[in-house]
């Protein structure tokens, strides 16, 4: 499956129950489900983009404009399907958020990563994210919580965490503009895209 054969367009309400029937067998059995609640396919569409190929989801970006940090923006979830990776959708897919949010204002471009995933974070690296430490004292907090719902335990694995302060993950930003993007953070820690 190669990225130009895949067309792209807003998540829909719709797409929730699509997302959350793939998402865990996507992520080898890893249970990521939880991370997605349809709040996000009904309230930051303009934001949220569905891959499709031949009307099947072959991938899919979560992210929103900061409503904190005016500059900012960030992509909370990007989901591609096994058999689509490395025919550069991903790319298509942050791309795509790049634009959107660019003409928003918005300058900087912030992610989650886990650092056991160093696909993921190689890829961030090859869009231009630099690295930022998550703050030491959050390395001891865990998230999600023992219990994320009745009959359900969150395992507190790397990769679970949906934000790099509550539990101490590496997450990046990438700058936007080309003013910003001359200058360095000089440390690792968020996932920034300026």
């Amino acid at each position: 499956m190669s990225a130009p054969d895949v067309t792209l367009r807003p998540l829909r309400p719709s797409d929730h129950a699509t997302v959350i029937t793939v998402i865990d067998d996507w992520w080898g059995g890893r249970q990521m489900a939880d991370m997605l609640p349809r709040l996000f396919f009904e309230h930051f569409t303009d934001t949220c983009f569905a891959a499709e190929r031949d009307g099947e989801l072959a991938g899919f970006l979560v992210g929103f404009l900061s409503q904190s940090r005016p500059a900012e923006a960030y992509i909370h979830f990007v989901g591609v399907h096994p058999g689509a990776r490395g025919a550069g959708l991903g790319r298509r897919l942050y791309q795509e958020f790049f634009g959107v949010v660019r003409a928003h204002g918005r300058t900087v471009v912030r992610a989650v990563t886990a650092p056991v995933n160093t696909g993921s974070v190689a890829f961030h690296r090859r869009m231009g994210f630099e690295i930022e430490p998550g703050p030491p004292a959050a390395a001891t907090t865990r998230w999600p919580p023992a219990t994320t719902a009745p009959g359900r335990t969150g395992s507190g694995s790397p990769g679970t965490c949906a934000e790099s302060r509550a539990c101490g993950y590496p997450s990046a930003r990438r700058n936007l503009s080309p003013r910003s993007a001359r200058r360095s953070a000089g440390s690792f820690a968020n996932t920034r895209r300026r």
